[in-house]
């Protein structure tokens, strides 16, 4: 059984295209880099997590959201992957469940040994 926290909003976006759409690992990418930067702007939040499957994804991830401009908002983004030290991915955790300030908004990039 799956639940979703209390004052957390869980969304799925499916950005795989319909069967015209060509496959393959950067069009997927692009695809869901798109997705990602069109949802961010759109819908502006405090904190979001997303959830990568390979630190290399992370990592295109984190350089995409340093390369976008949010309408003078500031984005702060913290890593989560087995490539950075333990402290350092403590340090990212607790300032992303403890941070409160506002006009910022907090991106934990993690693979899913963060979920």
């Amino acid at each position: 059984m799956h639940r979703t926290s209390p004052g957390l909003e869980e969304v799925l976006v499916d950005y795989s295209g319909d069967e015209t759409t060509k496959k393959s690992p950067d069009t997927a990418f692009l695809n869901k880099k798109n997705a990602l930067l069109q949802l961010v702007e759109d819908n502006p939040v405090p904190k979001i997590i997303i959830f990568c499957n390979k630190i290399d994804s992370c990592r295109k991830v984190e350089n995409a959201l340093k390369r976008f401009n949010r309408k003078g908002l500031s984005i702060k983004i913290l890593p989560f992957h087995v490539a950075l030290d333990q402290e350092r991915r403590l340090a990212n955790t607790r300032e992303f469940r403890s941070s409160n300030i506002e006009n910022i908004s907090l991106f934990l990039v993690c693979t899913d040994r963060e979920s």
